[in-house]
């Protein structure tokens, strides 16, 4: 019974999500996605923090009133033509924040995680680590900080398929061997390729389409995050 609570809670974490991503398609509901994206992670922080107490909640709170500080000061210097720039940062910060949460996780020793758990936590540095920084080129392409004309590299799909290829070993050695050596070293590949993966894939689309990339570039964040918590 427990265990499908936590799925039923996980499912609406998810839907909340979800829903407010497609809310983002228009300005006359974007606002209503706002809120529904604000009561997931509501949600889904409060269940993080109900099953596991922090253990120095002073710094917790420290972390807290820091980022929104942050992020207030952010929001009130950025222009109405700067925002879609600062959106795609912060969905970067957002998968850095998930990639190394992740790792942390899944290179623990002594952790009897269920394959499931690992997997998703290797989806979750795979997807964080190709937001983070394909959020930050798409970043300084949207505030002019990067040529904003579409890039392909010689060989380009060649490459691309080279690194897809690469990550999905790399996948299965974290998996396999976690909590190992060779499994925390694969892990820590991974990493790599990713954040190279983010920044080939970005490069080739151009300014104009940015806004459509970053609106959904932390949807494939959501399932993974919300497996791992399980």
């Amino acid at each position: 019974m427990e265990l499908r609570l936590e799925y039923l809670v996980a499912g609406i974490v998810i839907a909340l999500f979800l829903g407010g991503i497609a809310l983002f398609h228009s300005p006359e509901t974007a606002r209503k996605g706002t809120w529904l994206l604000g009561l997931g992670w509501a949600l889904a922080i409060g269940i993080v923090l109900l099953r596991h107490p922090p253990r120095s909640p002073e710094l917790l709170l420290i972390a807290v009133l820091a980022g929104g500080a942050i992020g207030v000061f952010s929001a009130l210097r950025t222009g109405a033509v700067g925002v879609p720039a600062m959106v795609a940062f912060q969905h970067g910060a957002g998968g850095g924040a998930s990639f190394l949460i992740a790792y942390s996780q899944l290179t623990r020793t002594g952790t009897d995680w269920t394959t499931l758990s690992q997997s998703a936590a290797v989806l979750a540095i795979i997807f964080g680590a190709v937001t983070f920084t394909g959020s930050l080129v798409a970043a300084g392409k949207l505030a002019g900080k990067i040529r904003q004309q579409p890039v392909f590299l010689p060989g380009h799909l060649a490459i691309l398929l080279g690194v897809l290829g690469l990550i999905g070993l790399l996948s299965v050695s974290a998996v396999l061997q976690s909590g190992l050596p060779i499994g925390i070293g694969s892990a820590s590949a991974l990493i790599v390729v990713c954040l190279l993966l983010g920044v080939i894939f970005t490069i080739r689309v151009g300014g104009a389409d940015m806004p459509i990339v970053i609106s959904f570039s932390m949807l494939p964040l959501v399932l993974p995050l919300a497996l791992m918590a399980l």
